[in-house]
């Protein structure tokens, strides 16, 4: 499997640096999208995967944060270029709320990958991949991630082998190339200050 990932760990040009997907699963797009702060029915445009991190803005300015959603049968992929809103435990919780579940990959250039898993509105895991260890709580990992022998060259591949095995989707990275409709969500941190 990690051969159909292996896009994953190419760190030349045209690479990922820095992203967010989650798979989610018992809830609608829409659903989705306002989670994670949006407005389903404001689009902000139609772009590929990667042209969101132009809309992103720089220090001086703001930065802006962008999502992109597709449902895949049961299944919603959210998708956020130099985002993290999907790597954190309260977005999670609600994302897999009533029955729902969760699972999303986050990795940038100062972060090894990072795994979140929710089930009917309970955080499950949130593990880093090199490690295996909770990376902020450092309780035990999820009996699906021990043993688990890791290449560090292939971190990022084996990550997505992990949403596949976890969500049952396979993560198709010609979805990356696809233009959709693109939604404008909130800093997750100011969103999330009031749930503190």
């Amino acid at each position: 499997m990690l051969e159909r990932y292996a896009w994953a760990d190419d760190q030349g040009a045209g690479s990922i640096e820095s992203w967010t997907v989650a798979v989610v699963e018992g809830m609608s797009a829409e659903d989705v999208v306002r989670i994670y702060g949006g407005d389903p029915d404001r689009v902000v445009g139609e772009y590929r995967f990667a042209q969101l991190y132009y809309l992103q803005g720089d220090e001086r300015s703001g930065y802006r944060f962008h999502l992109q959603v597709l449902a895949r049968g049961d299944h919603v992929v959210a998708l956020e270029n130099h985002g993290y809103t999907g790597n954190l435990p309260e977005i999670a919780r609600r994302c897999s709320a009533d029955g729902g579940r969760s699972f999303s990959v986050y990795w940038s250039p100062s972060s090894r990958p990072q795994l979140l898993q929710a089930i009917d509105g309970q955080l499950t895991s949130h593990v880093d991949l090199c490690s295996g260890e909770e990376p902020y709580t450092g309780e035990p990992a999820p009996p699906w991630i021990k043993n688990l022998n890791v290449d560090l060259a292939k971190l990022r591949s084996t990550s997505l082998v992990l949403l596949e095995q976890q969500t049952g989707l396979a993560f198709d990275h010609d979805w990356l190339g696809e233009v959709r409709p693109t939604y404008r969500i909130p800093d997750p941190y100011r969103m999330l200050a009031d749930d503190d």
